[in-house]
């Protein structure tokens, strides 16, 4: 709209004498304030309800069905109404709304007007203030393998037992795998500083880089990041702390010290207890060949992971809009992954499908 109003005001300029100048430019910043204030009359009438949408349609907006929000909200602990300083008030179910639909829409912020009622850039406050929230309560679920792993969690020894035996169905040699582990590129726009830093060689870019790790049962467990885009998985693994995290009793299969659940990776990982790596170089024998393709098949769902993220909220994938010095693009990954789990609690994914598992509740994954 922008730009087809500044070529106007150009052929406009174009086809007036020097004298009456002053006189356009006057007339077209009156137009334009009679279609803000028309705009903001518009919007004031109305009102965002969820139980305005129809199903399918809140579905294809938001994600979610419209029966999935009030458990997102509460299970979330979104406050029942945030207060800006500066005058915004929204409830918490508006908010998750805002972000839900931000990040499933690859458009901008003024195309979400008439949906909300609130202009462009309240809108920007209420999706950055209710991001920040949740990135804040609930970032510490993806770095914390405690808040997953052992009694009272919903990976107890019974659901580690069964996503091992999970792995050994679909024909996988190792018995005692209860993850997998793999990075992920995120593309963000060439940076104006410390362009070197975020570029990586192997995907010809500028990204950032997350560590993943994804259960059989479909859920995201540890997510590790952002890091610069230059890093090897090998060093994001050292950054992140994950094997001292493995190290614990609750992955202890026996009193063996050697009989423990380990993750799953390719070659670029080292080989630890904790952590059972595929057969690396270029010269392989039979046996380590049909290893790695019998373990590739199912390491395979932290990839699916990745793309159900990006799939369910294309706004990751336009790399104009991640700006990384401007925006925080880091929190958006966070936030979106911490959503896919929730959509997967609620109604399963591709990867438990594939398992034959059932994922956790909603209250079981958000449980404190």
């Amino acid at each position: 709209m922008v730009d087809y109003e500044l070529r106007s005001l150009e052929d406009l300029l174009r086809e007036t004498d020097d004298e009456d100048v002053e006189e356009v430019y006057l007339l077209v910043l009156v137009d334009r304030q009679e279609e803000l204030a028309e705009a903001a009359s518009r919007r004031s009438a109305i009102t965002f309800e969820v139980d305005d949408f129809a199903d399918h349609e809140f579905r294809r907006k938001f994600r979610f069905h419209k029966g999935d929000i009030p458990d997102l909200v509460a299970s979330l602990r979104l406050p029942h109404e945030f207060v800006c300083p500066n005058g915004p008030r929204w409830s918490g179910v508006e908010g998750l709304c805002v972000v839900l639909r931000r990040l499933a829409s690859a458009g901008t912020m003024a195309d979400h007007e008439d949906l909300f009622g609130r202009d462009e850039t309240t809108l920007s406050i209420v999706f950055n203030t209710t991001l920040t929230f949740l990135y804040d309560t609930w970032n510490p679920l993806f770095v914390d393998l405690a808040r997953h792993v052992g009694p009272g969690r919903w990976l107890s020894r019974q659901h580690l037992d069964a996503a091992a035996a999970s792995v050994v169905h679909l024909g996988a040699p190792l018995s005692n795998i209860w993850g997998f582990i793999d990075g992920t590129a995120r593309p963000i726009c060439k940076p104006s500083q410390h362009q070197r830093l975020w570029y990586s060689g192997h995907k010809r870019r500028h990204v950032q880089k997350f560590q993943c790790v994804t259960t059989p049962y479909g859920i995201i467990t540890c997510l590790y990041g952002p890091v610069e885009g230059s890093r090897h998985d090998a060093a994001i693994l050292r950054m992140s702390g994950l094997l001292d995290q493995l190290d614990t009793p609750p992955l202890h299969r026996g009193p063996n010290a050697d009989d423990v659940f380990a993750l799953y990776g390719d070659s670029a990982y080292p080989l630890r207890n904790h952590l059972q790596v595929g057969f690396g170089g270029a010269n392989l024998h039979a046996a380590q060949l049909q290893f790695n393709a019998s373990m590739s098949k199912c390491r395979m769902c932290v990839e699916w992971s990745f793309g159900q993220v990006c799939s369910k909220f294309p706004f990751l994938d336009m790399r104009p809009r991640q700006r990384l010095l401007l925006q925080p693009v880091g929190k958006y990954y966070i936030v979106a992954s911490l959503l896919a789990n929730c959509h997967t609690c609620l109604h399963g994914n591709i990867t438990s499908s594939f398992f034959d598992l059932t994922p956790p509740t909603l209250q079981e994954y958000l449980a404190q």
